[in-house]
């Protein structure tokens, strides 16, 4: 009896830490969307079409 009882809890133990182990990650991904939706718009209009324009002025004038 002893040895089911021990296995169920190490059974359990397990379980219970992989879950943990597993919202873990799940929280490490859902931090990097908001982060990805803030940083990108403001990368794009501070440093790709300040370029893009600069490049676009040079060419267009003759």
């Amino acid at each position: 009896m002893a040895d089911v009882l021990t296995r169920l809890a190490d059974d359990a133990r397990h379980a219970t830490r992989s879950a943990s182990s597993a919202a873990a990650r799940k929280v490490g991904v859902q931090a990097v969307a908001p982060l990805g939706l803030c940083f990108l718009p403001a990368f794009v209009f501070l440093g790709i079409i300040p370029v893009v324009a600069g490049l676009a002025t040079q060419v267009l004038t003759p």
